[in-house]
């Protein structure tokens, strides 16, 4: 990790005057990767154990006897991790997606955690929206307990997708700095800003500046969340859709006499229903077909 680190550096500080330039950086960089190999395979083994596990406690003793085998240079129990590797992480794998790849940030970017104050000075992300219903379908059961039980540090809710995203960007960020969010407008809504908002707020972090709701301006009918999220107590100018305020709640609220979480209230029982729940297009009709059942 020490030399990847040491070889990362060398190629972000290397001044681009010609192509030799960029041919010597892109040997840098293929070195630094090369030295990652063996720590990225374990990360995926563990990545791959956590899947299997489907929620439950890990046996990381087993992987360790494996993993020490492999970093000692046993050419047979580094091929026996890798294939181990390539069947966890195919667990509970819905039929016609591809193989999981995991994305290690210390080990791709290791300049930027091995620092004083480890993490990213700034993140600006457009996640995937994918209603947290939906999530156990398209990437699997498995997946989505590993989102509760890792991601979400064990709150249990039906999180929108792109609330996970927000809850390790957080993590990835240093102290002091921001992160820019565009999410769907679920994100201070519910069982989506439980998940995410709330437990982001509860550790220190402070929502700077937001929009609670925007239609998004191109062709798809959606509406959009965008919040600037501080690293720390905020002492500038707080923005609530473009006026002053003195704080954002995580309902992208301004901070005011009632704060704290809302209750149904059981009056309301029977009243409302969410209606039909469309799973696809083939249960659509046309508007002529419709009115003909009329």
């Amino acid at each position: 990790m020490d030399e990847a680190v040491e070889l990362c550096k060398r190629l972000r500080q290397r001044l681009i005057l010609d192509i030799h330039d960029v041919e010597a950086m892109a040997e840098l960089d293929k070195e630094a990767r090369r030295k990652l190999e063996l720590p990225e395979l374990i990360a995926d083994a563990l990545v791959g154990e956590v899947l299997a596990a489907g929620g439950k406690e890990v046996d990381t003793a087993a992987l360790s006897i494996k993993v020490g085998q492999a970093i000692e240079g046993n050419a047979e129990a580094i091929d026996a991790l890798r294939r181990k590797t390539r069947e966890v992480l195919s667990t509970d794998l819905p039929n016609g997606k591809p193989p999981r790849h995991p994305l290690h940030w210390p080990l791709e970017f290791p300049e930027v955690f091995e620092r004083e104050n480890g993490g990213f000075d700034a993140i600006i992300g457009n996640p995937p929206f994918l209603g947290g219903k939906k999530i156990t379908n398209f990437l699997g059961v498995s997946y989505r307990a590993m989102l509760v039980q890792h991601v979400a540090n064990g709150r249990r809710g039906n999180a929108d997708l792109s609330a996970y995203f927000c809850l390790i960007f957080s993590r990835l960020l240093r102290e002091r700095r921001l992160i820019g969010m565009l999410a769907s407008n679920t994100l201070p809504q519910g069982e989506t800003r439980r998940v995410c908002l709330n437990q982001i707020l509860e550790n220190g972090y402070t929502i700077s500046r937001a929009v609670k709701s925007l239609h998004w301006p191109g062709r798809a009918n959606l509406e959009v969340s965008i919040v600037w999220i501080f690293h720390g107590a905020w002492k500038g100018k707080v923005i609530l859709d473009g006026k002053s305020t003195d704080c954002i709640t995580s309902a992208l609220e301004p901070a005011g006499d009632i704060t704290g979480e809302p209750f149904r209230l059981r009056s309301n029982v029977g009243n409302a229903f969410q209606g039909s729940n469309i799973r696809g297009i083939g249960f659509t009709l046309e508007k002529k077909v419709a009115i003909e059942f009329v």
